[in-house]
């Protein structure tokens, strides 16, 4: 009888220690500080750049796209994004234009805006694909080209 207790208490101490480690394992993880988009943000993001940007941002997101050439406001080079924004790369801002938000947007890319929003299929599914999209973007970032 007295072994089965033992038995007994080290099975419900290991199960404790294992849910006690468990528990500190999930807060250590969600304490750490968020270092941008989800890793595999920028792969899905390039996708949708892939499909939607390419065209005119070109492969490298140099604005030197094939469909770019026939625009009448050229394609930004999205490599310099950050660079020209004091070595900071202006996340909401690029997002802004991903969503169809600015007054300033040009009619040109004010179709692609709609086009990846209603082809997303739901506003949450389009502001993730623009998340992620943003993220990829983020990615391209060049030191400033020179003179």
């Amino acid at each position: 009888m007295r072994r089965r207790q033992n038995l007994g208490a080290r099975l419900v101490g290991a199960r404790l220690l294992g849910v006690l480690s468990l528990a500190m394992l999930v807060a250590v993880v969600l304490a750490q500080p968020s270092n941008g988009p989800e890793p595999g943000a920028a792969r899905s993001g390039e996708v949708v750049y892939r499909t939607y940007c390419l065209g005119c941002h070109g492969e490298e997101g140099r604005g030197d796209g094939p469909d770019g050439q026939e625009m009448k406001v050229r394609p930004a080079d999205l490599t310099q994004l950050a660079a020209s924004a004091d070595g900071e790369f202006p996340e909401d801002r690029v997002l802004q234009v991903v969503l169809g938000e600015p007054d300033d947007l040009d009619a040109e890319m004010m179709i692609w805006c709609e086009l990846l929003r209603l082809s997303s299929g739901s506003p949450d599914t389009s502001r993730e694909q623009a998340r992620d999209l943003v993220a990829y973007v983020g990615s391209l970032q060049r030191p400033p080209a020179g003179p």
